[in-house]
C-alpha cells in the first residue's frame, strides 16, 4: 500500500527545475531580506528623486548664455571657415 502511494502521488512532469510547470524554489530568509534591502532602496530612491533640485522657473532658460556661447563656438569653427567659393562646384 505504501508503495502504490508513493508510485502514483503526483510529481512534476520533466525536468523539476525548467520548464513551464516546474518545481518552485523555497524562499529563505536571506531571500526574503534581499528582497526588503531592494526595497528600502528603491523607496530611498523615489525620496530624492520627487523633490527636484531647481524648481521649474529656475530650470527654465537656465543656461541660455552658456548654450548660445557653445553654438556660437561650433558655428565660427565648422561654418564660417567655408569661403563662398569654395562650396561653389565647376
Amino acid at each position: 500500500m505504501f508503495l502504490t502511494t508513493a508510485l502514483l502521488r503526483k510529481r512534476i512532469p520533466g525536468k523539476q527545475w525548467i520548464g513551464k510547470y516546474r518545481r518552485p524554489r523555497a524562499v529563505t530568509l536571506s531571500m526574503k531580506q534581499a528582497m526588503i534591502r531592494r526595497l528600502e532602496i528603491e523607496a530611498e530612491n523615489e525620496y530624492w528623486l520627487s523633490r527636484p533640485y531647481l524648481t521649474q522657473e529656475q530650470e527654465y532658460n537656465h543656461n541660455a548664455e552658456g548654450r548660445h556661447a557653445k553654438w556660437e563656438a561650433f558655428r565660427e569653427q565648422n561654418y564660417l571657415c567655408i569661403s563662398p567659393l569654395d562650396a561653389v562646384v565647376v
